[in-house]
This record gives structure tokens, sequence and C-alpha cells, in this order.
């Protein structure tokens, strides 16, 4: 039977199930009147069921990112700004509502094709309200940290699990610490496990900010070489090395995993993999350390983010055999606990 107010439905029949306190969401609205003006800018929220840990996983992918990886793998998390998004298959080529109240060229018929130039200063929302099918509409939503709660209970009370979590993705989610911090904190009081997905481009205080609120906390570390890490992220790595150190000397540090996707030519270097090995076993000896395959759906993002895919085609996945050997380089300079993605 559902209970709304558990992450865990059937009570009588979970071994280890966390009272999620949503109740506490209202009880604490007199005081959060400062953090309901902190608004999230979020371009997608998805919900996943591990059925491993018996768990919910909600994760809000946050806009803004001020790194450039030609690999990027959500080119349409990097735009801080919200705009106008064109879905073609939602598209009712007959409708005209769109083009009759276009006035300055943001929307076009091209020999029967819809064209979109989002960047025109057209009065979006209102061609938006006219579509029927939502074939035109923003990239993301503006949430406050209430709104984000009742989502996720929402979305919790959908699939029975003993467990809910949720996770902070991007984009980089901590340009937008303000946010993430009171969502996170509001989330620990409700006793939801938490998490964050970072690539750690971004002032200390904004990491000092979350860390109290965070149960788990996936690095990534793409580069070791600063000249290499520049050319092809668009930054420095220097911060980014500095706000690993911090976590992985913090009191969370068994919970943090540092991350690098092989990139063929680019991260898959055996020294690339060696130096990062070696920098964040000198830190903390236990450390974990993740590497995976690219993920290659990020290709079908690209037009709608109105940027270039740096492929012409998906890169081959590399075997497990291929990731093994490289974890195993990971091992001998240093790393105990190597996560061998697929």
């Amino acid at each position: 039977m559902e209970n709304a107010e558990f992450g865990c439905f059937d009570t009588e029949n979970c071994d280890n199930f966390e009272k999620v306190d949503s109740n506490r969401l209202f009880e604490i609205e007199g005081d959060v009147m400062e953090s309901e003006q902190i608004k999230g800018t979020v371009f997608d929220i998805r919900k996943n069921y591990l059925a491993e840990q018996d768990e919910v996983q909600t994760t809000f992918w946050l806009k803004g990112c001020q790194m450039s990886c030609i690999w990027c793998n959500h080119p349409e998390g990097i735009n801080a700004r919200t705009h106008p998004v064109y879905l073609p298959y939602r598209c009712i080529r007959s409708c005209s509502n769109c083009l009759e109240r276009s006035k300055h060229g943001g929307i076009r018929s091209v020999k029967g094709e819809i064209q979109v130039d989002a960047l025109q200063p057209e009065n979006w929302e209102d061609l938006i309200a006219v579509c029927p099918t939502g074939a035109l509409g923003w990239d993301s939503q503006h949430l406050s940290v209430q709104d984000a709660v009742r989502i996720v209970l929402d979305q919790s009370r959908d699939t029975p699990a003993a467990h809910m979590s949720v996770f902070l993705a991007g984009g980089e989610p901590l340009l937008q610490a303000d946010f993430a911090a009171e969502f996170l904190r509001t989330l620990k009081e409700m006793n939801v496990e938490t998490g964050l997905e970072t690539a750690l481009f971004v002032p200390m205080e904004s990491v000092l900010k979350v860390e109290p609120y965070l149960d788990h906390v996936y690095a990534d570390l793409k580069l070791f070489d600063g000249l290499q890490h520049r050319k092809y992220t668009g930054v420095p790595n220097g911060r980014i090395k500095k706000n690993i150190q911090l976590l992985l000397e913090s009191a969370r540090r068994q919970h943090v995993v540092v991350r690098t996707s092989l990139i063929s030519d680019v991260t898959a270097q055996e020294e690339n993999i060696a130096a990062i090995s070696r920098y964040i076993a000198g830190i903390y000896e236990d450390v974990t350390y993740e590497i995976r395959n690219y993920n290659p759906l990020s290709q079908e993002r690209y037009p709608l983010a109105e940027h270039r895919a740096c492929f012409a085609k998906n890169m081959k996945p590399y075997s497990a055999q291929q990731i093994q050997k490289f974890a195993n380089i990971a091992r001998e300079n240093g790393v105990r606990n190597v996560i061998e993605g697929i």
C-alpha cells in the first residue's frame, strides 16, 4: 500500500527503510521565505529505479557550465540562460500559429520545414503559448526549492522503493551553489540521500556551501596536464585539482569518486591515467577512481543546443578488456579502488 510519507511504500516488507519526512517541507515554509526566492534553472529531471538498491533516484540537471569540453555530454546544459527550443518531431507542419505571429524572423518556413532562430527578439512567451503540440517550448524551467522537493515526492510515489535519493548534475550544478545548497539541506532534513556530479571548475566557496549536505560526490578529472586540459576543455585545471584535494581531505572523502571518461587520443592516454592516479592517491590512499566509457547518446543532443559535435560519428566504446588495461595502470600508480565502468 502506498504511503507517501515514506521512502519505502510497503514498510512491513522493507528491512531497512528511512522515513522521508515530507511534512518537514510544510513546517519550514514560514522559515524559508528567503530560500523561496532562490530558484534553480533546471533543464532536465529524470527518475530511475535502481533495482539492486531498491531505490528511486531522481536527478536534476542544472543549467550553466564555464567549461567547453569538445566532447560535452550535455551540450544543452552549457548556456546558463533559458531559451526557446524546437522539437521537429512534435510539429504539425500544416499548423501556422507560430509563423503568423513571428515578427522578427525567429521562426521561418524554408522548403516546408520550420526553422527557429532563438537569438531573434521575438515574443517567445506568446509563440510558445500558441503551439498546440509542445514542438516549441523552453529548454529549461525555473524552480524554487519547494517546487523541486515536491517533484521528488511526486516522483517517488509512482514507484514503491525502500529508499529515495536525489542527485544534482549539469551543466555544472555548483554554478548555482545557493540553490543547490538550500535544496540539498532541505532534502537532508527530510532524510533523503543526496549526491552531486561535478567538474569542480568553481570557486572553493561553492564546494564548501554544499559539502555538509552531500552523501555522494562524483568529481571529474579529465586531463592532468594543464595545457592539454585548457586545449580540450577551454579552461585550466588548477582550481579543479584544488577542489578535488579539498574533497579528498574532507570528512566525506570515503564517499567521493573521481572519474575520467575515456576519449580516444585525448583522455585515454596511459600517462594521463597514471598522472591522475598518482595525484589522487597521494592525497588519499583509499581514494576511489572510476574509469569509464564516453556516453555516445550525447551526439543526439547537439542540434537542440545549437552546438556542433566534435566527432563526425560516435566513438567506438572501449571494450571491458581495454578499460581493464587503464584500470591496471591506475592500480600500478597507487589507486587501490578502481571502478571499471562500461
